[in-house]
């Protein structure tokens, strides 16, 4: 196919840019090899258009390096609609500066920009107004596909970046953007807006609302930044939002938590660690340390309305609150939020309740949903709260997966009462070396009840963890076993184990449920 001729091709011509670049220009080197070469060169033999759509895969030094081949080679980078720029790749910035002159405003040379990147990286006089004048020379050419990353100085947009009306993608990364009084994107589809400083919501909002065709937005918000960030958009289909506090704060030394309360620090002496931005309270007790919740600078609310919407992520620990409307029943969630709160005991926890119960129905028509380790802890512990002819039902649900520390096993079956259709469970651990060897031992876990799914609709559990090596993982082993009664396959990845091992042979030995069930085991 064409598509693998370019790889192929991409693949020569690195390796004939390697070789034949640097070397010595003497007559008697190109009098032989030179012309051997020249002979088993299929890509000379190709098209310019060709060549020029491979060399868009190539960094901008590398397609400037191939005019040197031959005497066709010498202007044919000069075709190549991509453009990849770093100032760091430049001897010094006015070097930069003259490169980007010469090749994007050049009224000639910017006819084939397509894709343009710009990074500045390096505190440099006036760069917003040479990013000014790149911008809106490629802008005059029909520019579709744009990123702008002034690392680290955020740098000031150019208004008239706001009126880029042919381009498809965007993506901006540490920049400070201007005040937007006038946006028009008509072909955005794809937008990323990674750390960047904006004026004001209001702002944020004109870049989404009038992108009129856009399907993938990646929003990562600048950890100092506290405003909402509300997306609201009818077209819109992929969405990440991600905003994770960091801060200086006190945490003990040795086991985090104890099988008794996972959610207490155990004694010992105080040393400064960085984890998410936290306040501390003091718990009564002595040498006692209770994490409570995010500093009082926490976003209050975000809302997210696309009814287009089918894949969703959001990774937040600051946001207090979240309202997702009118999702479709085919989404897939990926979710890691904790409402502000660190700490989930029940006082923490009932603070957020009113939180949590706005926020869930607008994620009960998911059908896939991964759910992190914390965010599963703090849904268990609301979910308690509730009494069960009230307990909210992911009923569209048919995929799940989780990530769970080995104390933590214990509580997945209670949430997966929630989960009454559920078809595939996918199972990882985020046990760390300490846990492992706290749990290692004889802790165990009980069941007090098999939840609907088990009975009528799981028939795939992948659990992607050794966990057979604690008594409490092969008593939740046994327990999916025994329960689900039309499960068709569990699989068991192991670590360190062989056929062998008197572990497995137990493992084959356990009772099942279901008469048509295969155990598949992965030795890795």
């Amino acid at each position: 196919s064409l598509t693998s001729l370019y790889q192929n091709h991409d693949k020569v011509l690195l390796e004939r840019i390697n070789t034949m670049v640097g070397r010595k220009k003497s007559k008697q080197a190109c009098s032989k090899g030179f012309c051997r070469r020249l002979k088993e060169d299929m890509i000379s033999q190709l098209p310019d258009h060709l060549i020029c759509l491979i060399l868009n895969h190539l960094p901008t030094k590398d397609v400037v390096k191939t005019s040197v081949l031959s005497t066709r080679w010498k202007s044919l980078w000069l075709l190549v609609s991509g453009l990849d720029l770093n100032s760091r790749d430049f001897s010094d910035f006015n070097t930069f500066k003259s490169f980007c002159r010469h090749r994007v405003s050049d009224s000639n040379k910017a006819l084939w920009i397509k894709k343009l990147k710009l990074t500045i990286d390096e505190s440099v006089d006036n760069a917003a107004s040479y990013l000014k004048s790149w911008i809106d020379a490629a802008a005059k050419r029909k520019l579709q596909h744009l990123i702008v990353h002034s690392l680290p100085h955020f740098y000031k947009t150019p208004e008239n970046l706001y009126e880029c009306e042919t381009l498809v993608y965007l993506k901006l990364f540490e920049v400070a953007l201007n005040d937007a009084k006038f946006v028009s994107f008509p072909c955005m589809k794809t937008m990323h807006l990674e750390d960047n400083v904006y004026p004001n919501e209001a702002t944020f909002k004109k870049l989404i609302s009038c992108c009129p065709v856009l399907e993938d937005l990646t929003v990562i918000i600048y950890g100092k930044d506290t405003k909402s960030f509300p997306v609201h958009s009818r077209s819109l289909k992929r969405l990440a939002l991600v905003r994770v506090g960091m801060s200086i704060g006190l945490a003990r030394p040795g086991p985090a938590r104890s099988p008794q309360n996972p959610y207490i620090f155990e004694p010992g002496p105080a040393r400064p660690v960085k984890i998410p931005s936290l306040y501390f309270k003091a718990r009564p007790g002595p040498n006692r340390l209770r994490v409570s919740s995010f500093h009082s600078g926490a976003i209050s609310e975000v809302v997210i309305n696309a009814p287009r919407l089918c894949s969703l992520r959001i990774k937040d620990n600051v946001t207090k609150s979240f309202i997702v409307k009118n999702m479709g029943s085919n989404a897939k969630l990926d979710l890691s939020i904790l409402f502000g709160l660190w700490y989930f005991d029940e006082i923490s926890v009932t603070s957020r309740r009113s939180s949590i119960h706005r926020f869930l129905p607008g994620i009960l028509s998911v059908r896939e949903m991964t759910i992190h380790p914390r965010t599963f802890m703090l849904m268990y512990r609301y979910l308690a709260l509730i009494p069960l002819p009230h307990l909210p039902k992911f009923r569209y649900m048919s995929r799940l997966s989780v990530t769970l520390g080995v104390s933590d096993l214990q509580f997945l079956p209670a949430f997966l009462v929630s989960c009454p259709n559920l078809k595939s469970l996918i199972l990882e651990s985020n046990s760390n070396s300490s846990e492992k060897m706290r749990f290692k031992g004889n802790y165990q876990i009980s069941f007090s009840s098999v939840p609907k799914c088990l009975l009528s609709s799981l028939e795939f559990v992948d659990i992607k963890t050794n966990i057979l090596e604690y008594v409490a993982g092969q008593q939740l082993v046994k327990y999916f076993l025994r329960n689900s009664k039309i499960l068709k396959k569990l699989t068991l990845h192991l670590n360190y184990c062989s056929p062998k091992d008197d572990i497995v042979k137990k493992l084959r030995k356990f009772p099942r449920g279901s008469k048509t069930c295969q155990v598949a085991i992965v030795f890795d």
